[in-house]
Parts: C-alpha cells; sequence; structure tokens
C-alpha cells in the first residue's frame, strides 16, 4: 500500500519531468532543422572555412541532459532560455543572433591582408542591424542577407574604407548547395585551409583539421602541408609546467595585437617567430603604490632578428604608473620579480623563474598541455577578486577550466618535413560531461546562470 502512494504521489512529477525533457528534445531535434546553410555564402576562393556544428550540438546537449547526466539545474536554465530564444527576448539576444544554428568564418587574402568573414543565423534581422551597427570599428562592416548575418573584419596594413569592406560583402552570392554537407554527426567543429598564409614562413597548400567528441573527450586531428618543407625548430625551449604553451604558428593579425598591447605598457618588440610560455595564475597584491594585478609566468621569445634591450624598455614610466619599477635586469612588482635575460642575440627571457629555460630543441610548430585552470586563476585581492569571479565571462570561463582533467594539442611536422600533423585531445573529470560544461559555459556566459 505505501508503494502504491508513493507512486501516486511522485508519477504526476514524473510525467511532468519527462514532458519538459522531451518536450526540449523535441525542440533541439525537430523545429531546430530550420538551419539555414550559412555556408552557401562561402566564395569558392576562400583560405580557410572554420564551420561549428552548433545545431547537432544542441542536439546531443539536450540527449546528454535528458538520459545521462540529469542535471535538473542546467536543463532548466536551459529551457528558459530555448524559451526567450523563441520568444526574442531582448535581454538574452539584443543582436539578434540564432545561436542554436550553425556558425562559419571564411578567410580571403585583401589588399595585402586578410578579411575574416563571420556568417550566422537570425532571430531578428532588425535588431542585428540597429544594435551591432553601431559597435564596429572602422575596419569593419555588416550586411544582413534575408536572415543570414554577416559581419567582416580586415586585418592588414593598408589604408581601407567601410566602403570598400561594405562593397566586398555586396559582391558575396549564395552558391546552390550548402558545403556543410561535409560535416560529420559528432563533429564539432571543421577547418579546412588552401592557400593560407599564415606569415611570411609558413604558407598552407592545403590541409584540414576535424574534431569530435564523445561525453567526455574532444579529439582533434587534422593535417596540413605547406609551400616551404623545411621548417626551423627552436634552440631554446622551457621546461614544461603550469599552462604550458609553444607557438610558431603566429600570424600578421596576432603580431599586431601583441604590439599594439605592449606598447599601452611602454613595451616596444619587433616581430615574434616564436612562444614559449608556462603561466601559473595572476596575484592581486595591495601595495603602497595601490591595488596591483601581478601575473604569474615564464616567457621565452625569439625574434625574427636580433633584438635590443635597451630600445625595448625605452619608456619606462608607462610601468610605473601601473606599480612596476624597473632596476637593471629586474621588474620589481610588489612581492613579486620579474628577470630579463637575453637567451641569445635573438632570444629574451621575461618571468618569474629563469631556471624553467633549457637548451633543447623543439619540433612544435604549436602545442598547449597542462592545467587550463592557471587561466582564471586569481590568488589575493579580497573584494576585488570576489568582483572578477562574479563576471559572466570570467565565472563562465572558470568553471569549464575547472572541469577539465587533461589538455594536449599539438602541430608537429612529420621527420621528413613532408607535412604537419595535428592532433590532440581534451578530457574532462569523473561525472563531468562535455556536452554539459560547454553548453553551462554559454548559459553562464549569457547571464542565465
Amino acid at each position: 500500500m505505501q508503494v502504491f502512494h508513493f507512486i501516486k504521489r511522485t508519477l504526476p512529477v514524473f510525467i511532468g519531468i519527462l514532458i519538459l525533457w522531451f518536450g526540449l528534445f523535441f525542440y533541439a531535434a525537430i523545429l531546430n532543422q530550420s538551419n539555414r546553410g550559412t555556408t552557401r555564402l562561402v566564395p569558392k576562393d576562400a583560405n580557410f572555412v572554420f564551420q561549428v556544428n552548433i545545431k547537432e550540438f544542441v542536439k546531443s546537449s539536450t540527449y546528454s541532459l535528458i538520459f545521462n547526466s540529469k542535471d535538473q539545474a542546467l536543463l532548466n536554465a536551459f529551457e528558459i532560455y530555448l524559451e526567450k530564444q523563441r520568444k526574442g527576448d531582448q535581454n538574452t539576444n539584443r543582436f539578434g543572433v540564432d545561436f542554436t544554428q550553425d556558425l562559419t568564418i571564411f578567410g580571403q587574402n585583401y589588399k595585402g591582408g586578410e578579411v575574416y568573414v563571420m556568417v550566422f543565423n537570425l532571430f531578428n534581422p532588425h535588431d542585428f542591424e540597429e544594435n551591432t551597427r553601431p559597435l564596429l570599428t572602422s575596419k569593419q562592416a555588416l550586411l544582413r542577407k534575408d536572415n543570414i548575418g554577416i559581419v567582416l573584419t580586415y586585418f592588414g596594413k593598408s589604408k581601407v574604407s567601410q566602403n570598400e569592406l561594405n562593397a566586398y560583402l555586396a559582391k558575396l552570392e549564395f552558391t546552390k548547395e550548402d558545403k556543410k554537407q561535409t560535416i560529420a554527426p559528432r563533429e564539432f567543429f571543421n577547418l579546412a585551409l588552401s592557400d593560407f598564409k599564415v606569415n611570411e614562413k609558413i604558407h598552407v597548400e592545403k590541409g584540414e583539421i576535424r574534431s569530435q567528441v564523445d561525453e567526455n573527450r574532444l579529439l582533434v586531428n587534422g593535417e596540413f602541408t605547406t609551400r616551404k618543407k623545411s621548417y626551423e625548430v627552436s634552440r631554446w625551449t622551457l621546461i614544461p609546467n603550469g599552462l604550458h604553451i609553444e607557438n610558431s604558428l603566429i600570424s600578421n593579425a596576432m603580431q599586431d595585437t601583441m604590439q599594439k598591447y605592449l606598447q599601452q605598457i611602454g613595451i616596444s618588440i619587433d616581430q615574434v617567430d616564436r612562444i614559449s610560455m608556462n603561466y601559473y595564475g595572476t596575484e592581486i597584491q595591495e601595495t603602497e603604490r595601490g591595488i596591483l594585478f601581478t601575473p604569474i609566468f615564464d616567457l621565452l621569445l625569439t625574434f625574427k632578428e636580433d633584438f635590443s634591450l635597451q630600445k625595448m624598455f625605452k619608456d619606462v614610466h608607462f610601468l610605473e604608473e601601473l606599480g612596476f619599477e624597473k632596476e637593471n635586469n629586474i621588474i620589481h612588482a610588489g612581492k613579486l620579480d620579474y628577470y630579463i635575460d637575453s637567451v641569445d642575440h635573438n632570444t629574451l627571457f621575461i618571468g618569474n623563474q629563469l631556471k624553467q629555460v633549457v637548451r633543447r630543441r623543439s619540433k612544435n610548430l604549436f602545442s598547449v598541455s597542462g592545467d587550463i585552470a592557471n587561466l582564471t586563476s586569481i590568488k589575493g585581492g579580497g573584494f576585488i577578486s570576489s568582483f572578477i569571479e562574479m563576471l559572466p565571462p570570467f565565472r563562465a570561463s572558470k568553471g569549464l577550466f575547472q572541469n577539465i582533467k587533461t589538455i594536449n594539442f599539438q602541430a608537429v611536422p612529420t621527420i621528413d618535413n613532408d607535412k604537419v600533423i595535428v592532433s590532440g585531445d581534451m578530457t574532462f573529470k569523473d561525472n563531468s560531461y562535455l556536452y554539459n560544461e560547454f553548453l553551462r559555459f554559454f548559459l553562464t556566459l549569457k547571464g542565465e546562470m
């Protein structure tokens, strides 16, 4: 009899949850079939095409929530978000973008530089044009074609007007077939490369990088060939520790970003050929000069040409305004010191632990491994630290990174330098599901959790 009463009390609740779950699954799997082919705008001579399989990801996330993790709080937040999306709620989607549909980004050579074009589906075309246009920079342009939104960004040193960029977008034409047919069902993203110039040394002839996801793991694999079949290797590197990054695939856009950022704090650098870094987190210090943000890292920069420390630190008053003090080859930052050392004529070390530098050759064109949670690790700071951790972008990133168990991605030339092999994986901790954590990241970023 007690069993009968228990079933009688719980059955309506159980049926209600099932209706909710299958309603969500119906939305993701059935109503979400209106994906409007963003790759039909990709020109034939695009030098890269990056596709994110969001539609399939939404379906898989819903399935994972229903049948695997049964994370009710996340499920409720997802349901509320989808309902707001359906109604076009302004607080959730003021730009009118349909975040449940696939995303495409492609690039083309343009006036000595590159244009990167992002193409996505829209819920509300009027909101897209009205709210996005005021945010554009002088090197960006916007276009809407029916329910598809397009945003272009130019990277290069040529002077390009917005009228020129608008004219470029106006010439984009739909093709008859959607190129997205190459995406596999459990694939998260796909990157196709063709005649793509990374920098002056690395020019990709052709290549493809694919991903595959399951409940706890993201796998990446691919390969590409370049015009120049020999690859220079570094003479120096860092002993991996913390979050370890090596990168020789430094584009002109990345060069410009690094140089502009460092110029803002009074550091002038030439073109960088390679980066090797260990990152351990950030410490917020309360000093006599005020609050000091001090990232903890070891950084090895290999420049394309010989460098001069005197030229690099010619004007240090910007550093002093930030609370740092340079004394000979040491930058004092509260209780922390950053050591500056010329390893050789074109290799510079700056960081907290000079002993991490070793004379060891590395053929990695790119690699990232170690503890990615260090990116959002903050020590000290009291109220300021608490305030930062409340911000949705930081909170979303920290939640995602803390649930990642291992990360290891690399791009390494073959022994005969015939091609470059790309491989790697990201594994989540026990009882953490890949779909759930990426969905939680997105909903937290949108302020829904």
